[in-house]
């Protein structure tokens, strides 16, 4: 047990340390120093008072009265006279403590010891450590005086801190704000973790990288009245809307959205891809467009989209047949063989078409005459239809000789027997006629 008489007074600014750098009114805009006023009397074992000289002293802040975690520590070379010595806690001049007992926090930052931090068990409960290391002339003292001084003491409140627990002109909170009535903020609310709001909040500004949940409203204004310019920004987290999202001017979603519910709008809705989980009809979504030009086939390759059942090929443009028939075609994965494909042309003449090469889409054109033509061909791919799995089709054409004016329409179907997903898929002429036109493939999802 140490035997040195250890006595001291303290006045402690918790109150002005919690709140550094806070925008406050003009009568609390003093600095605050987030420091410590430390006195005391030093003697030793034997009762006699320490010479006049200069001193290392090292101060610890505990969060037990024995045992415990150093919570801050600081060194400072102390003047002590008559026994009696001053120091400034968390003020310049301060070494690291030695490593027998690291500390936590550094020597600068007494004042996050100080914070109240709910994910240190004992933070509200706090005790100071004093221990002399080396005497007058730099030499070690005698082991018997190179202890802490015994007992710790408690660190208690100087009057009107207490009034830091009401936080009035709080700067930051490290974990959870809870703000039990409203929230205003004059200028910038930020938070790196959530902000939970079950009340109501005036913001001018918020920006949240992590969730934010409004369980009630949410209300963005500018200049004090309500505005789709400024609006609900979410840039990497999530925002939950429980009781519905109502935008009466744009809504912008670069992200994306994720609704369980019902989502009606009175204008326009645009998004480069729709997805629906609770029955209602999927949506085509365009996954490439090319321009045709001269060319008598086109391939679509890596097409598998994975839970994708069905494609959509739709051309609009030219043929120049050359003076020979043509009929235009789609084939799957680039096979020519296990189609039955048919298709009834009508209008300036009749016929009843078969093919086992492809999907026949109609006939374009015949001898010398150039057509108009525009397509939309659908293919799904199945499990089972009477003769083992592949896919079908269905589609119509329209043709236009604009040489003789003929008009003729094609309805079209067929199967193609396979056990393979969709990977291609591939728009000819059969006859190597040259095409020119814009040819799209959807994909539904």
């Amino acid at each position: 047990m140490n035997n040195r008489l250890f006595t001291g007074a303290m006045i402690l600014f918790l109150g002005a340390a919690l709140t550094a750098g806070a925008v406050v009114p003009a009568s609390r805009t003093a600095a605050a120093p987030g420091q410590m006023n430390y006195q005391g009397r030093l003697v030793t074992s034997a009762g006699a008072t320490y010479s006049n000289a200069v001193y290392n002293i090292e101060f610890r802040i505990w969060d037990n009265a024995t045992g415990g975690s150093a919570q801050w520590g600081a060194k400072y070379a102390t003047y002590v006279k008559d026994g009696y010595f001053n120091v400034i806690l968390g003020g310049t001049g301060a070494q690291p403590v030695s490593t027998n007992a690291p500390a936590i926090y550094p020597p600068n930052e007494l004042w996050r010891a100080l914070w109240f931090d709910p994910s240190r068990a004992n933070n509200n409960e706090l005790y100071l450590g004093v221990t002399v290391f080396e005497g007058a002339n730099g030499l070690p003292l005698p082991p018997l005086d190179v202890q802490e001084a015994f007992p710790r003491q408690i660190l208690l409140s100087a009057p009107f801190a207490e009034r830091a627990q009401s936080a009035e002109y709080a700067h930051r909170a490290e974990n959870t704000f809870l703000v039990p009535g409203a929230l205003t903020a004059a200028g910038g609310l930020a938070a790196s973790g959530g902000v939970a709001l079950s009340g109501g909040a005036t913001v001018d500004n918020l920006a949240a990288s992590g969730t934010l949940s409004v369980n009630n409203s949410f209300s963005a204004t500018a200049n004090g009245t309500p505005t789709s310019v400024k609006g609900l920004e979410v840039s990497g987290g999530t925002a939950y809307l429980r009781n519905g999202l109502d935008v009466t001017g744009s809504a912008t979603l670069r992200g994306g959205a994720t609704i369980s519910g019902t989502l009606a709008t009175d204008g326009n809705m645009r998004a480069a891809n729709f997805e629906f989980t609770d029955g209602t009809t999927a949506q085509w979504k365009r996954i490439a467009s090319v321009g045709l030009s001269g060319h008598t086939s086109y391939t679509f390759s890596s097409v598998n989209r994975g839970a994708t059942r069905a494609y959509k090929v739709v051309f609009a443009g030219l043929i120049f047949p050359n003076g020979t028939d043509s009929y235009l075609m789609i084939r799957v994965n680039g096979s020519a063989s296990n189609y039955h494909s048919y298709g009834r042309m009508d209008g300036g003449f009749n016929e009843l078409i078969h093919r086992n090469d492809g999907f026949y889409l109609g006939r374009l054109g015949w001898g010398p005459y150039n057509a108009w033509v525009s397509v939309e061909y659908t293919l799904h791919r199945v499990s089972h239809y009477g003769w083992g799995p592949g896919a079908t089709g269905h589609g119509e054409m329209t043709m236009l000789n604009y040489d003789n004016g003929i008009t003729a329409f094609c309805n079209s179907g067929g199967a193609w027997k396979t056990s393979q997903d969709i990977n291609s898929i591939t728009f000819y002429t059969h006859n190597g006629q040259p095409l020119y036109g814009t040819l799209t493939l959807y994909a539904m999802e």
